[in-house]
């Protein structure tokens, strides 16, 4: 009976080892990968759940919002140039913001942001959001300071953020979507995060304010070949209630992150009426953005797709060679145009 007792144990180990899955380099999101992240804004009645080994239904989460996540090449991105070490550049829509993902065989980390209206934004020295390879038990630390500066006419402001985060993986399982099961890790993250405002006074930053405060979060990270991503994440309240969310929607990977509008879509018109504007018709239906760069990256245009209407009028364009770019669930594509 012992012996018995002691396979039965032996066997029972085994399963709860498997059910213990490890990330590896190799095994996330690459270049051509497009996420799509449901935002729910009513997730209260969700919980987190204990440590250890845990089961986590999710599956009635809903999409009140949607970011679409588009995984691109640096030198598809702006401000290649201010970001080198990149590996590779998460396209936020429809916010229309850069991700530079530096993904090395030992880690993996954020170095920075960049949109328009505050262009690069770097972390010092850097986010680390897991290093390689990563399972249950483990603890890392993510440690680092953005700013962000913004001018206009009058005056300049300066918004600094640092940020110390200790890093628990202190849960797995399996983890139920809207759109499946998987496999996966849970991080807890315990941040403490300061944040300070400055306004510029002839060539000094004078401190305006500062505000401390704890920011705890969960997220579910998972190997899954046809995900390859994080796929749910909750925000938390002192009191440890759930506060906010989001979750993987939907995903398509390994597509091609540009594609020549002329060779998909040979019905589409683009028209350059002159004098900055530009007609677009029969775009069709998918498409859910439209953003316009110059030459050296820069977003100078962009504007949501209504699936009623199948025309966008864009006016008071500068002369210059400029890029359409049209972006889709499935990814984007795009046109050079030159502007009389």
């Amino acid at each position: 009976m012992k012996t018995l007792n002691f396979f039965i144990l032996f066997l029972l180990q085994g399963i709860f080892l498997n059910a213990q899955i490890t990330i590896n380099y190799g095994d996330l999101v690459s270049v051509g990968d497009t996420i799509i992240q449901g935002n729910d804004d009513n997730i209260s009645s969700f919980s987190v759940g204990g440590t250890g080994q845990q089961t986590w239904d999710f599956s009635g989460m809903t999409a009140d919002s949607e970011d679409t996540l588009i995984f691109i090449a640096l030198a598809d991105a702006p401000f290649a140039g201010a970001f080198s070490d990149a590996e590779m550049v998460v396209e936020i829509l429809p916010d229309s913001m850069f991700m530079y993902i530096d993904n090395e065989p030992s880690y993996l980390h954020i170095l920075g942001m960049a949109a328009s209206g505050y262009n690069d934004v770097h972390s010092y020295p850097y986010q680390n959001i897991l290093p390689y390879p990563v399972t249950y038990g483990d603890e890392f630390y993510s440690e680092y300071t953005s700013i962000v500066k913004f001018s206009n006419v009058t005056d300049s402001m300066m918004y600094k953020q640092y940020a110390n985060d200790t890093i628990n993986v202190n849960a797995y399982g399996d983890i139920t979507l809207p759109s499946g099961t998987y496999n996966s890790l849970r991080f807890y993250h315990n941040v403490y995060r300061v944040d300070s405002v400055f306004m510029k006074t002839g060539t000094d930053w004078i401190l305006q304010g500062t505000q401390e405060y704890p920011q705890d979060y969960y997220e579910w990270w998972t190997n899954d070949p046809t995900v390859k991503m994080k796929v749910a994440e909750l925000q938390t309240n002192e009191q440890g209630l759930v506060t906010g969310g989001n979750f993987m929607k939907s995903v398509f990977v390994h597509n091609t992150s540009v594609k020549n509008i002329d060779e998909l879509i040979p019905n589409i018109i683009i028209s350059n009426i002159g004098n900055g504007k530009i007609y677009i018709k029969n775009i069709p239906y998918g498409y859910k953005r439209l953003c316009i760069f110059d030459i050296s990256g820069k977003e100078i245009y962009s504007e949501s797709i209504n699936s009623r209407n199948d025309e966008i009028r864009v006016r008071n364009i500068n002369p210059g060679i400029y890029i359409l770019t049209f972006f889709s669930e499935k990814g984007k594509i795009a046109k050079k145009i030159v502007l009389d």
